[in-house]
């Protein structure tokens, strides 16, 4: 399991998007308070998701979505994630399941005793059937 976002993270990712979208600029005091709802909020969520998912929102967002927004979008990124995890997971266990060691090759000395072999039966052949 990722680690979810340290408090650093989140004030990085929070700065981000109140430059990125409009609306009213909160006073430090506020600045806290709000800072402390969406690190509240988003505790559990791994700081590479809150990353891609404040990237997201950068890019959609007018105004500074609320922490349920920045849920729904870092919960995206996880779940693209965790299917991939889950998929190449899946297709190791098909790999060892199916997965068999080549055959090795004829040496040439086994090869050159086989084509001998085959030879004499070919002579004994055609001696039998008067060719």
């Amino acid at each position: 399991m990722m680690a979810p976002a340290t408090a650093i993270d989140f004030e990085r990712a929070l700065t981000a998007l109140s430059f990125a979208t409009s609306g009213k600029r909160p006073s430090k005091d506020e600045a806290k308070a709000g800072l402390a709802i969406y690190e509240r909020a988003l505790a559990d969520v791994p700081a590479r998701d809150l990353e891609r998912a404040v990237t997201k929102l950068v890019r959609e967002c007018t105004f500074m979505p609320t922490p349920a927004e920045l849920l729904k979008a870092a919960n995206h990124f996880a779940a693209k994630r965790s299917y991939a995890i889950s998929r190449a997971r899946h297709l190791i266990w098909l790999h060892e399941r199916d997965y068999r060691p080549p055959v090795a090759f004829i040496a040439p000395e086994e090869l050159a005793d086989l084509r001998s072999a085959i030879d004499e039966a070919a002579s004994r052949l055609s001696a039998n059937c008067g060719m």
